[in-house]
């Protein structure tokens, strides 16, 4: 029997915990999901929409599409739209790139803060956050006897991204977590009951900080299968396109692939990176590769704009498991990778894993896909079967066994682990 008071999902912008909450609901065990700025038709901005000028009205549509989950039942949902809209205001205009890292930090805290009071009010049966934001509601968990689960969407361990800083001091520099943030995380995880992360890099991350194995199970994440999908026919054309999705930031390795890049000519492949960039574009800029560079879309688009590449490039030096290579993957895109991106890519299968920084090495592999379009073909397949095997279907049930199992409604946790992890150790 599923206790009545459930589980409570809090977290203050999205990552993958729309699918989470969504999971927990159809598994019967959502008590509520607590976030930021959520859409609901009809509610709150939702309400205000109609009243705007068509323009604007269509410009605010096209964010708040991606701020809402079909089938998420919205009286689950709580908002606290306030905090996040300020905090998506500052990545949005020109403005020092301190000053968003510090609204996030303030944006959690505060945050935490609110979903605290819900919990000590509410009395759920688990609470389930993720990290930097989730300690104050762990004290309140611990207080009303919930179980504290920690969904670890990323690694910490920031040495190579020191390294890069002192790399590129001259130019650019990328604001590392600060210490009293690190300390914050390590006081999460030691406060967890669980802690959930979506690959090996982040686990071997934890356990090499101490970290009891028996706490930590990988759960791989998904993509939507219907909106990511191959074309009906991908036709080879000249030029190739490779594309790149995500921050342009040292974080990414995005200056290791314009080095990959130079020497390769624009009319045998095109490079196009998506996603914000940079405070300082000259980091960018000098290393004289010319690309195409296209602003923040919403899924939708980025969904189409894969469907039209033919290799996806994600050489990342620090993330937990990047959801934008399991949309790669259902688009039926090769997939050239690192370790550090925590993917599910099995090398040489539906791409290639290269190390972190080995420019030698990307290089390499985008040669080879540009030259070889059997390689491109096979690839392109292996992928598409991959994603198949990680849907967020899949995820919904690996992530409910672990839950129950948590809640001791059925299996032990450590054998739901080893559910999840078997996934992982089949790659």
């Amino acid at each position: 029997m599923v206790p009545s008071s459930g589980v409570v999902v809090a977290h203050p912008g999205t990552q993958h915990s729309y699918e989470t909450a969504v999971g927990l609901q159809q598994a019967g065990l959502l008590r509520e999901y607590i976030t930021g700025l959520y859409f609901k038709e009809g509610h709150g901005i939702g309400r205000v929409l109609p009243m705007l000028p068509e323009r604007i009205r269509n410009r605010t549509l096209r964010v708040l599409k991606g701020r809402r989950r079909p089938g998420l039942d919205d009286a689950r949902v709580r908002t606290c739209t306030l905090l996040e809209a300020i905090y998506l205001a500052s990545t949005r205009t020109p403005v020092p790139s301190w000053i968003p890292v510090r609204l996030l930090r303030l944006r959690n805290r505060l945050f935490g803060r609110w979903v605290a009071k819900r919990v000590l009010s509410t009395a759920p049966a688990a609470v389930l956050c993720y990290d930097s934001a989730a300690i104050e509601v762990f004290e309140a968990a611990s207080h009303v006897g919930a179980i504290k689960i920690l969904d670890q969407a990323i690694c910490h361990d920031i040495e190579l991204l020191r390294q890069e800083n002192e790399r590129h001091a001259a130019e650019f520099r990328e604001e590392l977590p600060s210490s009293e943030l690190i300390d914050l995380c390590r006081e999460e995880i030691g406060q967890a009951d669980m802690i959930l992360v979506g690959s090996d890099f982040v686990k071997d991350s934890l356990l090499r900080t101490g970290v009891a194995a028996h706490k930590v199970a990988v759960l791989p994440y998904g993509a939507n299968l219907d909106l990511f999908h191959p074309p009906a026919r991908r036709e080879p054309c000249e030029p190739l396109t490779a594309v790149y999705a995500g921050q342009l930031t040292l974080r990414k390795g995005v200056t290791y692939l314009l080095e990959a890049f130079q020497g390769i000519q624009q009319s045998v492949c095109r490079l196009l990176l998506i996603g914000g960039r940079a405070e300082d574009a000259r980091l960018l800029d000098r290393y004289g590769v010319v690309f195409e560079h296209v602003p923040f879309v919403p899924r939708t688009e980025l969904a189409r704009l894969l469907r039209e590449a033919d290799f996806f490039v994600y050489p990342s030096l620090l993330d937990g498991s990047a959801l934008v290579t399991y949309e790669a993957l259902a688009s039926g895109l090769p997939v050239i990778t690192t370790p550090n991106s925590g993917s599910v890519v099995r090398d040489r299968i539906e791409g290639f894993i290269v190390p972190p920084r080995d420019v030698d090495a990307l290089r390499d592999r985008i040669e080879r896909l540009i030259r070889d379009r059997d390689l491109r073909r096979e690839m392109s397949l292996n992928a598409r079967k991959r994603a198949e095997e990680y849907s967020w279907s899949k995820y919904h049930e690996r992530l409910a066994a672990l839950v129950r199992a948590s809640l001791k409604l059925g299996g032990s946790p450590e054998a739901a682990f080893g559910r999840a992890d078997a996934n992982v150790a089949a790659r």
